[in-house]
């Protein structure tokens, strides 16, 4: 094997050739570690060398192959080059030290070789040039790790985006711990396991793209014990029949919760929500009596304190159905009355009464008609509190016999 004068890196590495675009390559064979292109060479008479160079344009997608200093035994002049792309070959003149390839992508995989002809053959002791070549600049190193305790002896790595992608579409993410085996993760965190607590850790993170690996970006941290929540904050309660819909805000610290515990007070109960949540119905309550709310947050390294009472509220709906309507007649008027119905948790305010296809509004229980025609009448009342208007008493009907005067 014999290295020619041609610049191309290899192991997912990216550098420019000929001061131009950048190129990175995978040289067949080779590990990781290779620093430059291979040549395939053969020992013995005949043989011919030269050296060569590229030129690369992605915007055009274009490669160009470039050789020069040909020396070979003047028995065996060089009679023409063989040119292969992947299984695509072609014959140029002797005098030719350039050939130009079209319609290449950034992140496409190709090999390409060159060999001088002898006799328009290619000799058994000929020199020739070899490589596989991936178009395209690799993202720059990720940015941002940090290491977050989740529970005793695992913590959650994460990381932001490069601030450059490069020039192939982005493909995933690699980390390594302690220089170990790369481990593929979708997104940008992974949750690492098997720590002990105040040992000091080295973490690697990678981005790979179609055009190859970014250099990794490496941090030291300290393993951490999982830290108890902060308090949920903005507690507040909205009220409804014989039930509340709570709501709070998660910390903004601490270890990721796994539940919340509600106390409503001053029933003294409890309700436990899952981690991923942020509000919760509690029922059934009994109307009419004042809620209170405090919340407290739990993880593996322990319970938060309690929140902030929430706002208190009383559950409640609109009032029952109006009952035992009675009517007492005088020689002037009808006094009607009714008895007041459940309030359902919320003072009544008013009624409603629909007598004869006209409605009035009372405050009190009772309605006086003054002096009403003789024949029969229609009488329906209903209830309205704080929360809304109850339903209409059963139809009551009401016989006016004596003229009044």
């Amino acid at each position: 094997m014999k290295t020619l004068g041609g610049r191309i890196l290899v192991g997912g590495l990216a550098i420019a050739l000929a001061g131009l675009a950048p190129v990175t390559a995978a040289a067949a064979g080779d590990s990781e570690q290779s620093k430059q292109a291979q040549a395939v060479a053969a020992q013995g008479d005949g043989g011919t060398s030269f050296d060569f160079d590229t030129e690369i344009d992605l915007s055009d997608g274009t490669l160009t192959l470039r050789w020069s200093r040909v020396s070979a035994d003047p028995t065996s002049p060089v009679t023409g080059w063989k040119i292969t792309r992947h299984r695509d070959s072609f014959n140029l003149d002797a005098d030719r030290r350039s050939y130009t390839f079209t319609g290449l992508r950034p992140g496409q995989r190709d090999d390409f070789s060159l060999c001088p002809l002898h006799d328009n053959v290619v000799g058994h002791h000929t020199e020739c040039w070899s490589e596989f070549v991936t178009f395209g600049q690799p993202s720059t190193p990720p940015l941002g790790l940090a290491l977050d305790p989740v529970q005793e002896g695992a913590a959650r790595l994460t990381w932001q985006a490069p601030e450059s992608p490069g020039d192939t579409d982005f493909v995933a993410y690699e980390w390594s711990l302690e220089g170990g085996r790369w481990q593929p993760v979708d997104g940008s965190a992974a949750v690492v396991s098997g720590l002990t607590s105040g040992d000091t850790y080295d973490f690697a993170v990678r981005a790979r793209t179609a055009a190859g690996y970014s250099r990794p970006a490496t941090a030291r941290f300290t393993a951490a014990a999982a830290a108890a929540p902060d308090a949920p904050t903005d507690v507040k309660v909205r009220s409804g029949n014989r039930k509340a819909l709570v709501r709070w805000t998660a910390p903004v610290s601490g270890s990721p919760i796994t539940k919340y515990r509600l106390t409503i007070r001053p029933q003294l109960r409890e309700w436990v929500v899952p981690g991923n949540r942020t509000s919760a119905f509690i029922r059934p309550l009994q109307n009419g009596r004042e809620v209170t709310v405090r919340v407290r947050a739990i993880s593996a390294g322990g319970r938060s304190a309690k929140s902030e009472p929430s706002n208190t509220v009383i559950p409640a709906t609109t009032p029952g159905r109006v009952w035992k309507t009675r009517v007492r007649q005088t020689k002037k008027k009808l006094i009607v009355t009714w008895l007041r119905p459940h309030p359902n948790g919320a003072a009544i305010q008013r009624y409603r009464v629909r007598f004869n296809g006209t409605t009035q509004t009372v405050t009190t229980r009772r309605l006086v008609v003054r002096k009403p025609a003789r024949g029969k009448y229609h009488l329906r009342v209903k209830a309205i509190n704080g929360v809304g208007a109850g339903k209409f008493s059963r139809p009551f009907v009401v016989r006016v016999r004596n003229k009044h005067r």
